[in-house]
């Protein structure tokens, strides 16, 4: 091998050494940046109760700085370190070398004896010097050691990380939360997407999980509209419940609910021209053990039977109805039969205290046309007696009973002679 071959071969190790040392710094840099960084954006989402409106800034945020991390202290140096930087370097460390490597890397040619010479005398110096100390392995180690640490932190914060800390981190670097863990702070909206019939009323309820707020609003734009309508939703019985009424709802409309800084996804609610209960008949069969008469209400609604009777529903709607159901609170359903005109029927079995209303189903959906009906289902308990009159121990004298009937006539028409001849 000649002297320049060498040469050669003593600035490829140069470099690889040198490149090694850049990526362990610059990936520790960015790593432990990364770490930093996003322990305080968590801090700053956990603030703000993780609102998508605050979570998705802060990740562009969190991915720039880390692009740009890795661009100044991976990329660009890693760029840089060409032959001819590496020269430098090594003439910079090695002062007896006197720019004779920097004109063997300038003018590689083999077949000139001058150039020999010159690689020979770097040899020379290069072998009375130690090794240029310009990526030390000290610093190489705990480059190395802490960028392999920031990394295994991160790591175990997103993928395992406690509380809050794991849920964020999650969250900024993923997307999303764990698949195993809900979130921590929710604003969990019912009904969410629903179809109702036109001009019927809907309630949107709300609940706060994991935090409180000194502010609930309820956000609609009506169909056709650009407008954004807000009202602030009322407190429930509950802690953290909210509820607001749409009374009438004669369009579609767009809607959801933000608490604080925390928001909703958002729902559509759709109406559908549909047939409306004008009445509603119910009869009820007792069982045949009891003896008892049917009983009739009409109109009626409510269900109050003993429990094993029958209680036979018959609705009148406003317009034909070609599917409708009774759905019991269960989730139960009873097809509605047609009657006479335009009366459906059914039939619904009383076993214990529940509701029913009536339903449409359109499509895939069932949709709800009429209030909630109650059912109540009363045992089958033995008869209980009650005295009513006297109602309490009577008190009676003792000449009161032992007077005949003669004796009470003889006193009586001496008590009215001497209020005559008085």
């Amino acid at each position: 091998m000649t002297a320049l071959e060498q040469v050669n071969s003593y600035l490829r190790r140069l470099e690889l050494k040198l490149r090694i040392f850049a990526a362990s710094r610059g990936l520790a840099l960015t790593t432990v940046l990364a770490l930093l960084l996003t322990v305080v954006l968590v801090a700053i989402c956990n603030r703000f109760q993780f609102a998508s409106s605050v979570v998705w800034p802060l990740r562009v945020f969190l991915f720039f700085t880390v692009a740009c991390a890795l661009s100044f202290g991976l990329v660009f140096p890693l760029r840089r370190l060409n032959r001819r930087r590496v020269t430098q370097l090594a003439e910079r460390a090695l002062p007896g070398l006197e720019q004779r490597l920097l004109t063997t890397t300038e003018r590689p040619d083999p077949a000139n004896p001058f150039t020999e010479l010159i690689a020979e005398d770097v040899l020379r110096v290069a072998r009375e010097n130690p090794e240029p100390n310009i990526a030390s392995p000290r610093w190489l180690g705990i480059f190395a050691g802490t960028g392999v640490l920031a990394a295994g932190v991160l790591a175990w914060l997103i993928l395992a990380g406690p509380g809050y800390w794991g849920y964020g981190a999650s969250l900024l670097w993923t997307g999303s939360a764990p698949a195993t863990q809900r979130p921590l702070y929710e604003v969990t909206v019912q009904p969410g997407d629903k179809t109702i019939r036109r001009k019927s009323d809907q309630a949107i309820r709300a609940r706060l999980a994991g935090f409180s707020a000194r502010h609930v609003v309820l956000h609609a734009r009506y169909e056709g509209t650009a407008k954004w309508e807000e009202v602030t939703m009322q407190p429930e019985a509950g802690d953290n419940r909210y509820q607001f009424l749409f009374p009438s709802v004669a369009e579609a409309l767009e809607y959801y609910v933000q608490a604080d800084a925390a928001q909703s996804k958002h729902f559509r609610i759709s109406v559908k021209d549909l047939p409306a209960v004008k009445r509603v008949k119910v009869v009820v069969r007792f069982p045949s053990g009891l003896g008892l008469k049917d009983v009739s209400e009409d109109p009626g609604g409510d269900v109050r039977a003993v429990e094993g009777s029958e209680a036979e529903i018959s609705v009148l709607t406003d317009r034909p109805l070609k599917n409708g159901w009774l759905v019991l609170d269960k989730g139960e359903r009873i097809a509605l039969e047609p009657g006479a005109g335009l009366w459906l029927k059914a039939s619904i079995p009383i076993k214990h205290d529940g509701s029913y209303h009536v339903a449409a189903v359109d499509g895939n959906e069932t949709i709800r046309i009429s209030d909630d009906y109650f059912i109540e289902a009363k045992k089958d308990e033995a008869p209980s007696v009650r005295i009513l009159r006297p109602g309490h121990d009577p008190r009676v004298s003792r000449l009161k009973k032992c007077r005949s009937p003669l004796r009470l006539l003889t006193t009586s028409v001496s008590s009215l002679w001497t209020f005559i001849t008085r």
